[in-house]
């Protein structure tokens, strides 16, 4: 039974050079291309055999981490795949934590690339080696570097919670909320929600 692929990317190079290469392993596969998330939860609500995913963390029209992570609420983790010109330890481990079955780096050369790519679509995880810089990149924060207002709103992010939802629980407005977040998101180096949670769950500043 053919396959069915759904590749999502904002540069039609990568998006074409992905479907040539796919195509190349599974010359039978429905292949659909999607620019933005809104075509992508498109795709996953009338398409309901899609094996793949292969998502770009930077779609013009998301936060990267944050839609990934509303992505894996819709789909099975384990079948989205992600593409990225960015490799960091956080955004890797991230995705690892998310149970998605890989990371493709867009730096890989061709032979490195269709490795990657046959290794997802046989049903296995791919996520690249990482480097000692990449290894030693996230930052050491203790509990001191945050101030007890911060540390009951990541806490409360982490939980799921929505900026008003905080809000409401603090006894704060929705704008000294995202001031918060603000900070948080500079203190920790973090590039989003998910991030700034991933890297306080790792260095043991929330549960």
């Amino acid at each position: 039974m053919a396959k069915t692929i759904l590749i999502a990317d904002d540069h039609h190079l990568i998006s074409d050079g992905f479907k040539a290469l796919i195509q190349c392993l599974l010359p039978d596969s429905k292949i659909l291309i999607s620019k933005t998330s809104r075509q992508v939860d498109e795709y996953v609500e009338t398409e309901n055999d899609i094996a793949h995913i292969f998502l770009d963390l930077h779609l013009l029209d998301t936060k990267g981490l944050d839609y990934v992570t509303s992505l894996c609420q819709k789909v099975m983790p384990e079948k989205i795949c992600i593409i990225s010109g960015e490799k960091s330890t956080l955004v890797i481990n991230t995705c690892r934590n998310l149970k998605i079955s890989g990371f493709i780096p867009k730096t890989l050369n061709e032979d490195d690339l269709l490795f990657a790519l046959k290794t997802i679509l046989e049903g296995n995880e791919y996520y690249p080696a990482l480097t000692e810089d990449n290894k030693n990149s996230l930052p050491n924060i203790g509990a001191d570097c945050l101030s007890k207002r911060q540390l009951e709103v990541l806490k409360l992010i982490g939980q799921g919670l929505a900026n008003k939802e905080i809000a409401q629980q603090l006894g704060l407005s929705n704008e000294t909320v995202k001031v918060h977040i603000r900070h948080l998101f500079s203190i920790l180096n973090a590039p989003s929600r998910t991030g700034a949670v991933t890297i306080a769950r790792n260095q043991g500043l929330i549960q």
